[in-house]
């Protein structure tokens, strides 16, 4: 008589918890084509090119919505931010000097000097990232409003664990954003890695309402603190 075999237990699949962001009270945004009409999860994946230069993509369900360049090292960290077709969005640079009003800051095409629409700057911190941003509200005005925004947004970015693999972005006390990049310096994503290390790929959910231009921002920041 054959011997019953023990009966296994079974495996559970592991639905993936979406994270859950709320909407602002109003709409914010500094480049407002690229505002979300629903929460909407983008990823943003740094590209293997060469040692010369940092290069990322950022799509949406597989749709490219930007592309951002700039050299590995330089003295100001500019980072060109372009549309799927190449035209110029806006670029992001580091103020080594003092006088500016941000340690990092972005300009749009064509402003002139100092006449910027974000300003970064961060906040002491040990382990966990922690930034403060503040930009222009360029958003088109509600149907209730007679002029756009042009008041100066606050938004909070903190770290959550020890090795900043997720943050949350918060403005007036409500998380706008959950930031989340792969763990791949335990090896699980072997695929990117590479001679000059290892090329990182985050998701960021956006509530809706929001920028997907700001989200870009965060990461690219978050990636130059990394190295």
């Amino acid at each position: 008589m054959e011997a019953s075999r023990p009966s296994m237990p079974s495996r559970s699949r592991t639905t993936p918890v979406i994270p859950t962001v709320t909407s602002p009270d109003h709409p914010m945004a500094i480049r407002s084509e690229y505002m979300t009409s629903q929460d909407t999860m983008i990823k943003i994946r740094e590209l293997d090119n060469n040692v010369h230069t940092r290069d990322f993509v950022i799509t949406d369900d597989d749709s490219t919505l930007m592309q951002i360049s700039g050299r590995t090292i330089s003295r100001n960290l500019k980072r060109e931010f372009t549309d799927a077709t190449g035209l110029p969005l806006f670029e992001l640079r580091r103020n080594p000097s003092q006088k500016q009003a941000g340690e990092w800051s972005v300009s749009l095409p064509g402003a002139d000097d100092g006449n910027d629409v974000l300003w970064i700057n961060f906040k002491m911190f040990f382990v966990h990232t922690r930034f403060d941003i503040k930009f222009r509200n360029l958003a088109p005005p509600s149907t209730d409003q007679t002029q756009s925004y042009q008041d100066a947004v606050a938004l909070e970015v903190r770290g959550q664990d020890l090795s900043n693999l997720v943050a949350y972005v918060t403005y007036n006390n409500k998380r706008i954003m959950h930031v989340r990049r792969e763990g791949d310096e335990s090896g699980t994503r072997a695929a990117y890695k590479h001679a000059y290390g290892y090329r990182t790929q985050w998701e960021v959910m956006v509530a809706a309402g929001v920028d997907v231009s700001l989200a870009a921002i965060i990461v690219i920041i978050l990636a130059e603190q990394r190295g």
